[in-house]
């Protein structure tokens, strides 16, 4: 394959001086060279900043920014603005890579003439053996992308399982102070893209807990994530996306239910958010009645009808 293409890799990075290392080598050792890896310290407070400089004295290829703390979007955002790569893609600095990552995704975008390429995960630590995957790649459209990611299915609202061309990002930016702000990132990016592929392959290695992140904690910022929802389906109807959009009604249901568990898992969160998730349930339900997807949440949202707590214990016993 040519390496005439480069592809920038923006990895935010704040307080993951355990796990930094090893993401910094499985981008290092990637078979694809040409690339740049644009690491954001935003505000680290323990050593995580002197270990990226430390990585970019060692390889030219490693650009690193310090801005003080402004969240994992503010840094997406400024890797993104700085990126000089026809291809991005994004990882986490606590997750990390296999070697032959990129250069799989760029070979399958280009041969299909994708514009947004996706690949298969490993969550660690996990109690389950390694799954396997084959190299099957799937071809998705706009709506049916849309129609995947709203389902949970293959392609996932998250960037950092994705190689994206930079001209379908364009101007679409992370939204600051949310903490899904994948989701309006995703779905603007995918209505600017017309082939998405997915190829079967577990290349990325996804932390599911560390000490120190604070993202299960339920704050008032979560509740944006409605708004994002509530835009996400009026523009759905306006495409004449009928079914993507009950689906996207049914999705915000569902966050609604884990946020709810999650705030009462909380003993420290204010019951005015509390009272804010119920008061958005009493809003979104009677549009339900008439969506064909209702019957996969039909007893939950019957449940936390009756009452919200008796859902809250009931669920607690389920996973």
């Amino acid at each position: 394959m040519s390496e005439s293409e480069k592809i920038s890799i923006i990895i935010p990075v704040y307080n993951v001086e355990p796990y930094l290392e090893k993401c910094l080598d499985s981008l290092c050792h990637q078979t694809y060279r040409n690339i740049e890896i644009i690491a954001v310290d935003d505000g680290s407070t323990d050593r995580s900043g002197q270990i990226c400089d430390q990585y970019a004295e060692k390889d030219s290829r490693i650009f690193v920014i310090h801005q003080n703390n402004a969240g994992q979007a503010a840094a997406r955002n400024y890797g993104l603005d700085i990126a000089t790569g026809s291809y991005i893609g994004f990882v986490d600095s606590d997750d990390w890579v296999e070697a032959e990552m990129y250069e799989t995704l760029l070979s399958v975008l280009q041969k299909n003439e994708a514009d947004i390429v996706a690949c298969g995960l490993q969550l660690f630590p996990s109690d389950s053996e390694k799954i396997q995957f084959d190299d099957h790649v799937t071809i998705y459209d706009e709506e049916e992308a849309l129609c995947d990611i709203l389902t949970n299915g293959q392609l996932r609202f998250e960037v950092w399982n994705k190689l994206f061309r930079k001209e379908c990002i364009g101007k679409v930016r992370f939204k600051k102070n949310q903490i899904h702000e994948e989701i309006y990132f995703m779905t603007r990016v995918l209505f600017r893209s017309s082939r998405i592929a997915f190829v079967n392959k577990s290349f990325y290695h996804y932390l599911q807990k560390r000490d120190g992140n604070t993202n299960s904690e339920f704050k008032e910022n979560r509740l944006l994530v409605f708004e994002e929802f509530d835009d996400l389906i009026r523009e759905l109807k306006l495409r004449e996306m009928e079914n993507n959009a009950q689906r996207a009604e049914i999705l915000r249901m569902i966050f609604l239910l884990s946020f709810y568990k999650m705030a009462l898992a909380h003993q420290e969160t204010p019951e005015m958010l509390i009272q804010a998730l119920i008061k958005r349930f009493d809003k979104y339900y009677p549009s339900l009645k008439d969506n064909p997807f209702f019957s996969e949440i039909r007893l939950k949202t019957w449940l936390f009808r009756v009452n919200p707590h008796l859902y809250y214990r009931f669920s607690k016993k389920r996973p």
